[in-house]
């Protein structure tokens, strides 16, 4: 799945699918996920050295692109294992990812989808997955490592990346089986409360896999869908694939309280071999997403993946564009 050229010949037939990760911890180290691998690079990636195992049944990136986060100079990794009797951990490394330790470890969870910095606090976020009771959003405090469940139960709480702004925290849900994705907007003024209860300020029609927040005037924030093609192992009933056939990237604004939505972009999945009934019917198919960031400088920067346009490329929408934005963009 990884080494050449067998990973090219398998695309042409399930179609393109990530299989590494790699993160800037500091000007000159670099962490990598490569299947259940972790490596570290100490002189911006002209040397690789592997100093992690993850579990066996890890995903083929090891880790969601979102799992990983630096804060106080500690590296913190979320494991992803697909085995539902795995206890996925929290790994923290004080040394730019040469040595981890386990800082939590989640024995009634299959995965962790993120692990995100909070700006505007001194603590962690993560979200886990999948089954009702397994879907948790926690808030962790490095300083004395206390964790915490703000809410969960549901496929409501079902996340994978956050967008953490100065008021509230949002996410979309990660629920292929569901009807409706709804996004979920859950101010700060709820985090001190016994039962948070977000509210519901957006809908779309699969699942949300990733998020950024943009300052332009007001806070912007984005979410991406994905295709994905196959179905749901902790579904009910085993099932429910996608149907909806176009990966969207939506945008909204503090400025109305997220109950305007914009479309962004929209991408329909890269064709292969096994789009067709007859291989479809014994070949797995991947997945398309589009990779979310922002960037004060460039605005919001979108990388989709196995899409039939702009696969594998950069795509800037610069934060000028913004301040027109009504006038520019449909409402989603």
């Amino acid at each position: 799945m990884t080494a050449r050229p067998w990973k090219s010949l398998l695309e042409g037939i399930v179609g393109q699918f990530p299989t590494v990760n790699v993160w800037s911890v500091t000007e000159a180290d670099l962490i990598a996920t490569l299947g259940r691998y972790v490596y570290r690079s100490p002189d911006g990636g002209r040397t690789w050295r592997q100093t992690l195992e993850l579990p066996p049944s890890s995903g083929q990136m090891g880790v969601l692109p979102s799992a990983v986060a630096v804060a106080d100079g500690t590296v913190y990794l979320g494991e992803y294992p697909l085995d539902s009797d795995a206890s996925p951990r929290l790994l923290a490394s004080t040394d730019c990812g040469a040595t981890w330790t386990t800082a939590h470890r989640f024995p009634d969870v299959r995965h962790v989808h993120s692990v995100q910095v909070d700006p505007y606090d001194d603590g962690l976020w993560l979200t886990t997955g999948d089954v009702d009771r397994a879907c948790r959003l926690y808030r962790y405090r490095p300083q004395d490592g206390q964790l915490r469940v703000v809410g969960g139960g549901s496929q409501s709480w079902r996340a994978v990346e956050l967008a953490i702004t100065a008021d509230a925290i949002l996410w979309g849900m990660d629920c292929v089986y569901s009807d409706v994705n709804r996004v979920y907007r859950l101010p700060r003024s709820e985090l001190g409360t016994s039962s948070p209860t977000p509210e519901v300020v957006h809908t779309l029609p699969s699942s949300v896999f990733y998020a950024a927040v943009l300052s332009v005037d007001d806070e912007w924030v984005a979410f991406s869908t994905a295709i994905e093609t196959g179905g749901d192992s902790t579904a009910p009933d085993a099932g429910g694939g996608s149907t909806d056939d176009e990966a969207v990237v939506v945008a909204s604004s503090s400025a109305s309280n997220y109950s305007e939505w914009y479309e962004l972009k929209r991408y329909r999945k890269r064709r292969c071999l096994s789009d067709s009934q007859t291989l479809g019917e014994f070949l797995p198919n991947a997945n398309a997403y589009v990779f979310l960031h922002a960037s004060p400088e460039r605005g919001f920067v979108l990388n989709p993946c196995n899409t039939r346009r702009d696969d594998g490329q950069i795509v800037q929408i610069p934060p000028e564009r913004f301040l027109t934005i009504y006038e520019r963009y449909p409402r989603s």
